[in-house]
């Protein structure tokens, strides 16, 4: 399952005075969506690295040059020898249709993944071929024909690793679907991609500071406890560190009501 303290953490001050929610486990499938900037690919590299900690292999989907150009910050006091990213492997992609490649070949893999990372879905699906250029009806199509695949790979996934461990008497696994976007562009791709996954968390902010929290529509048409909609709050400083500085309780729905998107 999706545990809010594993995107972001570090802060043992706060972790030990505030209970922070776990989100249902059929809610397999998450996106982080904010503005440019965030910290989103340091929050999902924060989560690769705590499920690595806990024996999960995890699949983590980027484009080489926009990783290189803005390398993630990670876990405080975590440098990237540590024994757990043995378990992170990195797959360097460039378009949509290479995504839908290696999520259509998952089957193949010796050792199925416990998580598949995709950070910034819509560099991918804009990187097609230019004849489609500014159709968003192309576009939204392509969007949907990805995450379908995903969602997929991940469901593949999930019914060959509870078929393993059933067979030895351990506890059911599953696989989890994390993605990160801007969704900047119109309401109606976030309305697109709510489809296909459920749980969104959004970061608020212009910097350095921000709020990360579970959007307030995703809270409502899940059906989740107000506890899910604790707020973390976080001070990025490029090329130096991410650190949770807070930990805010649920918003009011007057407020939730303000954070409509």
């Amino acid at each position: 399952m999706f545990d809010l303290q594993d995107f972001l953490s570090g802060n043992p001050s706060l972790s030990s005075t505030h209970q922070l929610p776990s989100y249902p486990e059929h809610l397999r499938h998450c996106l982080i969506t904010g503005p440019g900037r965030c910290g989103k690919t340091s929050i999902l590299l924060h989560y690769a690295y705590w499920a690595a900690l806990r024996g999960h292999s995890v699949l983590f989907i980027c484009q080489r040059a926009k990783i290189e150009q803005v390398p993630p910050l990670l876990p405080p006091g975590v440098d990237g020898h540590h024994e757990a990213f043995s378990r992170v492997h990195m797959r360097y992609l460039s378009t949509a249709a290479d995504l839908q490649k290696i999520a259509a070949s998952l089957h193949l893999l010796d050792d199925l993944p416990d998580a598949i990372i995709v950070d910034d879905l819509s560099s991918f699906v804009d990187a097609r071929s230019t004849e489609h250029a500014g159709d968003k009806r192309q576009r939204d199509a392509e969007l949907v024909r990805t995450l379908s695949f995903l969602h997929e790979a991940t469901s593949y996934a999930s019914e060959k690793l509870g078929e393993v461990l059933h067979a030895s008497g351990n506890t059911k696994r599953c696989c989890h679907l994390l993605v990160a976007d801007t969704v900047s562009d119109s309401p109606q791709s976030l309305h697109l991609m709510q489809r296909w996954l459920p749980l969104i968390l959004m970061i608020r902010g212009t910097g350095p500071d921000f709020i990360l929290s579970v959007l307030p529509q995703a809270l409502k048409a899940n059906k989740l406890p107000p506890a899910c909609a604790a707020q973390l709050c976080y001070h990025l400083a490029p090329f130096s560190a991410i650190t949770l500085v807070d930990i805010k309780p649920p918003v009011t729905e007057a407020d939730a009501t303000a954070l409509v998107m």
